[in-house]
């Protein structure tokens, strides 16, 4: 049987078990009756909060210049309780944290959230270099406090003056010089034996990518990801929509806001160590995105237009990152922020020479299950976008929302302007919504596409890693439960 003929059909038999559910989802269908009557990937037990005095503690971009750090503390909220004086200190390293930035606690109601979140704002500037190591640590002097973490604020500019080795070419360290990278990071690793992760001398800078990833089904993504922020490979994760997935538990009661905390803190080996950047998805619009505003203060808050939009530069790529979950026609104030935005962002290629654009739902995918995202919602969304996408030149529009892992050819009204990725015409648009979640992932896809470059036909979990150059910008699918390189393509210019 040809490659071609064998690919249909192992499309029709997973479509015949998991189409019916896969549909239903796809549709918008997600009443509280018809998951909990499935109950794909049910919590392992009870939640209960863990009495640490710091928990989900993660980092953000918030400005040129600024980290913003948010945590919980979990006691019970109470409006005008001045006991509570969260704070953080921070320095060049772990035994002179010389600052000290004050912070504030509030709480949210939706989801019957009643413990205290903290936040509090770093200004690098204070520091002796505004690129470097920044050691810090955060809590409350009557609640207890965090160890000391660290991470490394990149400028906007190009980091990596050339492209290193591919993942897979890539010598292997022993599972103990791994282990001893992570317990410097204050992470502990799983067991790999002596044939453990790939982990380079030259320590090129990488950007993850990753979209739909939830509190179940998830974990061989996150231990994946953990390895590249042991190693110091990994700077930035970047979240396209759907994050945690609290939306499918206790929809009866709306009392799912521990799905929010359980995932906030297996995130506990990752967002302390490098910024953790997102864009609203569906799966958050659940109680008008209160949990998403309340956990996952975003830079457009800090510029007074909106924490669902926003744009930063980091390692040579100017990141525009915008709400599918809100209007983004020609005629609303989302679509003139983008026009606006990757206008500037296209005058400023000399000094941050990629654009990529992030949005949760796709503008080209080719999935069969969810076929009606593909063949109408695309469409819309294309006739908002894409004009604008391909004069403005922007390289990568990356989404989730499919769960699956596929990607284009550079390509604008459905005509690949060519075949490969040196000096592209026009964008390349990428899937990349198979982190793992409580759904399943997606291997069906139309066959005969001609603008579609690979898709990863497979229920695997992936992850996507990006390192940009000045000249160069390579893209590597990384398998999650064996960290194996599936995909790779690099755009080039000259």
């Amino acid at each position: 049987m040809r490659t071609q003929e064998l690919a249909a059909v192992t499309s029709l038999l997973v479509c015949l078990f998991v189409c019916p559910v896969w549909s239903s989802l796809a549709e918008g269908d997600v009443s509280g009756d018809h998951l909990e009557h499935w109950n794909l990937y049910p919590l392992p037990g009870k939640i209960t909060v863990d009495p640490s005095p710091v928990q989900a503690l993660h980092l953000a971009l918030y400005g040129g210049s600024t980290i913003r750090l948010t945590w919980l503390n979990p006691v019970q909220f109470q409006a005008g309780n001045f006991t509570f004086k969260p704070s953080c200190r921070y320095g060049t390293s772990a035994t002179s944290l010389v600052h000290y930035t004050p912070g504030f606690s509030y709480s949210y109601e939706a989801g019957m959230f009643r413990w205290t979140l903290n936040t509090a704002v770093l200004d690098l500037n204070l520091l002796p270099s505004l690129y470097s190591t920044v050691y810090y640590m955060c809590g409350d002097p009557g609640y207890g406090w965090s160890i000391v973490y660290h991470f490394t604020h990149q400028p906007p500019t190009v980091v990596n003056s050339q492209l290193s080795e591919v993942l897979a070419d890539r010598l292997h360290t022993t599972h103990d010089t791994l282990q001893r990278q992570g317990q410097n990071h204050g992470v502990v690793l799983m067991n790999q034996g002596s044939e453990g992760v790939s982990v380079m001398a030259s320590q090129p800078k990488m950007i993850v990518l990753i979209a739909d990833m939830g509190v179940t089904h998830s974990e061989d993504t996150m231990e994946g990801i953990q390895h590249y922020v042991a190693s110091n490979t990994a700077q930035v994760i970047f979240h396209a929509g759907d994050i945690s997935y609290a939306d499918n538990f206790s929809k009866k009661k709306h009392n799912n806001s521990y799905i929010w905390v359980e995932y906030m803190n297996e995130l506990r080996y990752i967002s302390p160590w490098l910024p953790y950047m997102t864009c609203p998805g569906n799966h958050e619009a659940q109680f008008d995105f209160a949990a998403y505003l309340n956990w996952l203060p975003m830079p457009g808050r800090q510029n007074a237009t909106s924490n669902f939009y926003y744009s930063f530069d980091y390692m040579g790529v100017h990141f525009l990152s915008f709400s599918t979950e809100h209007p983004f026609d020609q005629q609303s104030d989302q679509f003139r922020f983008i026009e606006q935005d990757l206008i500037a962002a296209n005058k400023n290629r000399a000094k941050v020479p990629w654009v990529m654009v992030f949005g949760h739902r796709p503008l080209y995918c080719t999935s069969v299950i969810a076929h009606e995202r593909c063949t109408k919602e695309a469409v819309l969304y294309r006739s908002y976008l894409e004009d604008l996408f391909y004069q403005q030149k922007v390289d990568v529009y990356l989404c989730g929302h499919n769960h699956n892992y596929e990607r284009t050819y550079p390509v604008y009204r459905e005509n690949a302007t060519e075949k490969d990725f040196h000096n592209p015409q026009a964008p390349i648009y990428i899937v990349d919504g198979a982190a793992g979640n409580p759904e399943p992932n997606d291997p069906s896809y139309k066959h005969d596409v001609d603008w579609r470059a690979y898709v990863y036909a497979s229920i695997d979990n992936g992850f996507l890693l990006a390192e940009p150059t000045q000249n160069a910008l390579r893209f590597q699918y990384v398998r999650s439960k064996d960290r194996k390189v599936i995909d790779t393509f690099t755009i080039t210019r000259s």
